[in-house]
């Protein structure tokens, strides 16, 4: 009998074999993005800074891609208990295209440096929380919510881990929804980070946690003498004295919703000062992508390669 081997025991078998093709997809990935969102005759700073970005994503980013679709699938069926029945296949084909047009969008706001700054394993391991609980055991503790796509942190010399920036990268327009959903991000961030403060370094690390439980564990030595609720914490927010930065990230061509949405004739004061104090400490940042860019490139994709 034929048995198919996934490709976890293809890498324990032939690993060179498995790598090989794995740069061979990244190749072409990076080929078929670069066709369907950049102009190759153009040489303007913005479409250099476009091509940059798609040289510096990284070589798992098929995987991570297809992951993402797949992960929506658990969280939908497995934990929200909603099964899907898609009329056709046409119609399940627009789902995933849309979800990967988001995750594209996220990932192409991560890798480029006008926006984002460089990642480092604490501040990706605290993404990895807020974003996919359930992969360390956190569902029942910080829940399923809607959470930043970035983060930027700081360690000082104590062992104390600060959120000093959070960002979200918003493909689709920016309404009411969306308002509503950046109104909760505070809210989301300190259920979080109160949750990390209450566990010991042998439970984060339990959890797969290990930059957070090696900070806890450096605390721990440092004041060893001291009681608990009065040692300094694992996880801020902000910085201590000041909160931290909000940075929504957009694509090239949404600017005009945020005057738009002002615009509205149903837009009365109650709305705008609601507007105003949700926007008013974020920061707005202009992705390379236009909005349509990003959806060719994420559609060109998933035909050729999902």
């Amino acid at each position: 009998m034929n048995q198919q081997l996934s490709q976890e025991e293809l890498s324990l078998i032939a690993p060179e074999a498995v790598a090989e093709q794995r740069r061979e997809e990244h190749a072409k990935a990076v080929e078929i993005l670069k066709a369907a969102g950049c102009r190759p005759e153009a040489t303007s700073k913005n479409e250099m800074r476009k091509r940059e970005i798609i040289d510096s994503l990284p070589e798992g980013l098929l995987q991570d891609l297809r992951g993402h679709i797949l992960n929506n699938y658990k969280k939908e069926e497995e934990i929200f208990g909603k099964k899907f029945k898609f009329e056709s296949d046409e119609t399940r084909t627009e789902f995933e295209k849309r979800h990967l047009r988001g995750a594209l969008f996220e990932m192409l706001i991560q890798y480029d440096t006008e926006i984002t700054p460089p990642l480092n394993e604490t501040a990706q391991e605290i993404l990895g929380i807020m974003q996919n609980p359930e992969v360390f055991g956190l569902e029942n503790i910080i829940g399923y919510k809607r959470n930043p796509d970035e983060t930027y942190v700081e360690i000082d010399e104590k062992g104390q881990i600060f959120i000093k920036v959070i960002g979200e990268a918003k493909l689709g327009h920016v309404d009411e929804r969306f308002l509503s959903q950046m109104e909760s991000f505070d809210e989301n961030l300190q259920a979080m980070v109160d949750a990390i403060n209450k566990m010991t370094a042998q439970a984060l690390l339990e959890h797969g946690l290990i930059q957070l439980a090696a900070r806890r564990a450096k605390i721990d030595e440092e004041f060893a003498g001291v009681d608990q609720e009065k040692r300094p914490k694992t996880l801020i927010l902000g910085d201590g004295t000041y909160g931290h930065t909000k940075v929504l990230a957009i694509p090239a061509d949404r600017l005009q919703d945020f005057e738009s949405m002002m615009k509205y004739e149903h837009q009365n004061e109650t709305n705008r000062e609601r507007f105003i104090e949700i926007m008013g400490d974020v920061t707005v940042k202009r992705s390379a992508f236009k909005a349509r860019e990003v959806g060719d490139m994420a559609d060109a994709l998933y035909n050729k390669m999902f």
